[in-house]
């Protein structure tokens, strides 16, 4: 069998040779191709000390792989899988190619992320992710909070549905929480500066706010470095706004055929997050919805053995990952251990288990890599985002 390639998509340029604008619709087509052979070679990504070449499409459709290095006698020869641009042809507009430039334009032409090489070409490269994962951590562990930890690249993208965002308004609403704000509103005046507060809507199961959820998608993306989206705010301020203004909202909305015209129509930016009592309510809704997506990742030893009875040496491999556990300050208790309690132990962790003789555990140990890669990727981006909501609500208070 071989694996269906995925190609950057070519530059697309006029044909000059007629005096019309067709392009050459071949050279837009990304694949997948089945090239066979070509898989036969290791992974091996841009700017390690292995890689050789990247699979490359001229112009005239044929596939090219061409060496980028000088390859010594009886050496492996690895390419990279990941489709990004290869590094000598990245330049900015100004011709600069610089090794500071090239290095920051590996970093963002890296098209694939973990879970998205898993899925095309069937596995994690995961001495590549797995340090970065490592080196970013232990940046952010020595910046305690203060600055920027390193940039991690490319890493898989978290998801929240919107099932689990309602869920967190729902109980924030039912909650003390409201009238906590509206408490600390009255005493340090500031209602008679002007800003408001309201009673929290009573959320039956059918009003007007539901058909407005059903607009958005099910579930939404929550990228590496990205910041609140519009989505994610809507759909929490559909949850606290009173009737009367969701009805305007509707209203504003609504098409002379009485259908509302899109989920972009009704979308409500960061602009409401400067409201405090919505604000606040929105910014601890995902603070809450991101502090229990990220605890669902938790994965006792216990339970990693009953989810990982048929592989033989489960047992044994538990006991090495525990005996690395029991190393973290944060374990002491011997094979007993919890994944997911601590990023920055299982980032040590991952980086020990990338050095096992894979022999020992080969089945279970690959699984578990590419486990603990993908979902520690995925809490990173949460973490991230839970990081600056946070910074929000202390801005709110200041």
């Amino acid at each position: 069998s071989t694996r269906a390639f995925h190609m950057q998509s070519p530059t697309v340029t006029s044909d000059t040779s007629t005096n019309n604008n067709d392009t050459n619709v071949n050279e837009c087509y990304q694949g997948p191709y089945l090239l066979p052979y070509i898989d036969l070679l290791n992974h091996s990504p841009r700017g390690s000390s292995k890689h050789v070449t990247t699979l490359r499409r001229d112009p005239d459709g044929s596939f090219v792989m061409v060496a980028e290095r000088d390859i010594a006698m009886n050496e492996e020869i690895c390419h990279s899988y990941d489709s990004g641009a290869a590094i000598d042809d990245v330049c900015d507009d100004t011709g600069d190619s610089s090794a500071a430039h090239r290095e920051k334009a590996n970093e963002e032409s890296s098209s694939l992320n973990s879970t998205q090489l898993l899925q095309t070409f069937g596995f994690v490269d995961v001495n590549e992710a797995g340090q970065r994962l490592l080196d970013y951590y232990q940046e952010k562990d020595k910046l305690n909070g203060k600055g920027c930890a390193v940039n991690i690249g490319n890493i898989t993208s978290a998801v929240l549905t919107k099932e689990e965002i309602s869920r967190a308004c729902k109980q924030l609403a039912s909650s003390s929480y409201p009238n906590t704000l509206r408490n600390f509103m009255n005493q340090t005046d500031m209602v008679d500066d002007g800003w408001e507060y309201w009673q929290m809507p009573v959320l039956g199961e059918s009003s007007s706010r539901w058909d407005s959820l059903a607009l958005f998608p099910e579930e939404l993306m929550i990228p590496f470095g990205g910041s609140l989206s519009d989505e994610l705010i809507t759909i929490c301020c559909l949850h606290f706004l009173p009737d009367d203004t969701i009805k305007e909202l509707l209203d504003e909305s609504t098409t002379e055929e009485g259908n509302h015209e899109s989920q972009t129509s009704l979308l409500l930016g960061n602009e409401v997050l400067e409201d405090y009592f919505l604000g606040k309510l929105v910014l601890q809704a995902i603070t809450n919805v991101l502090k229990e997506k990220s605890s669902s990742y938790k994965v006792s030893s216990a339970n990693l053995l009953v989810g990982c009875k048929e592989h033989e040496l489960t047992q044994q491999f538990l006991e090495v990952l525990g005996g690395f556990y029991h190393s973290e300050s944060n374990f002491q208790n011997g094979v007993s251990f919890c994944w997911g309690e601590s990023e920055i132990s299982d980032a040590r962790v991952l980086s020990k288990i990338m050095s096992l003789h894979e022999g020992r555990f080969t089945e279970a140990l690959q699984k578990f890599k590419y486990g603990m890669v993908i979902s520690l990727e995925e809490r990173t981006c949460l973490l991230e985002l839970k990081k600056k909501s946070l910074d929000l609500l202390v801005q709110l208070d200041g």
